[in-house]
């Protein structure tokens, strides 16, 4: 009686071990796998990820680039990714620059970008802050501390109080009230004379030649009037010689860089109509 009773509950066990199937179980496990979530050996699809990948999202290997921006001084640079394939530590803030644009008014600080030279696979994008002065404005920039030609930054947009622009290489940029020399036209002053080309500066590779400059018997036309060594200040004095006793008369006096035919440097002659009467009478 007693092994009877006995069989009849385990078959009552088995019986109740059967009811836990898949009919009221929504997943199986099976050696440390369960399918339903569904995870397999420590990875799930259906996120999905995969070995500590995450695909969907979309991130692989934990390592996608970003662009990159810096700040200073209310300044700002944004490089793109992968652009600084230098690596190098970029930094934008106000400085000192190694020369000043002559004839020039600063509409706002100059910044320095460093390192410079750095150059970028492809460009970055610089704001910086500038001064509204009701002036037409333009942006400048200085290769390095070695140079001091300052030129013109191309496309440079200036709204709301900031200047933007874009570069692939590094240097010193400064927003400048336009107007060289105090006149009106403006523009970039490549010899440093506070004229620019716009400002009538005929020949702006040499800083002795602008408008209003002074004029030296050289061949060269240095104050921009369309004539050359007219009023040279090292112009010679010659009189006119009616009578062509060598000596002219003081009344006939002009000034030239070269002795005009028939005048003579000596201006000392009374009676310039006869030729007997010399000079100092």
């Amino acid at each position: 009686m007693s092994r009877l009773l006995l069989i009849a509950l385990i078959a009552c066990n088995g019986k109740a071990d059967d009811s836990a199937d898949p009919l009221t179980e929504t997943a199986a496990t099976t050696g440390g796998t369960t399918t339903g979530g569904t995870t397999t050996g420590g990875t799930t699809t259906g996120g999905t990820t995969t070995g500590g990948t995450t695909t969907g999202g979309s991130t692989t290997g934990g390592t996608t680039p970003q662009e990159e921006v810096v700040e200073g001084d209310g300044a700002s640079v944004t490089i793109p990714a992968d652009a600084n394939t230098s690596g190098a530590e970029v930094a934008v803030a106000q400085a000192e620059p190694p020369s000043d644009p002559k004839g020039y008014t600063w509409a706002g600080d100059v910044y320095a970008l460093t390192p410079h030279g750095t150059t970028f696979a492809e460009p970055v994008t610089v704001s910086l802050p500038y001064v509204d002065t009701g002036e037409t404005l333009e942006l400048l920039k200085l290769d390095n501390d070695a140079d001091t030609t300052w030129e013109p930054v191309a496309d440079a947009v200036f709204d709301g109080g900031m200047v933007t622009f874009q570069t692939s290489s590094f240097s010193y940029y400064g927003p400048i009230a336009a107007g060289g020399g105090g006149t009106t036209g403006g523009g970039p002053d490549a010899d440093g004379d506070g004229f620019s080309s716009a400002d009538g500066d005929c020949d702006d590779s040499d800083p002795g030649i602008y408008p209003g400059a002074t004029e030296y018997c050289n061949g060269l036309d240095e104050d921009c009037d369309g004539s050359v060594d007219e009023f040279a200040v090292d112009a010679g004095e010659w009189c006119s010689d009616a009578d062509a006793d060598g000596f002219g008369d003081p009344g006939t006096l002009l000034q030239s860089c070269s002795q005009p035919a028939g005048y003579v440097a000596e201006c000392s002659d009374c009676d310039d109509a006869d030729s007997s009467v010399g000079g100092g009478c």
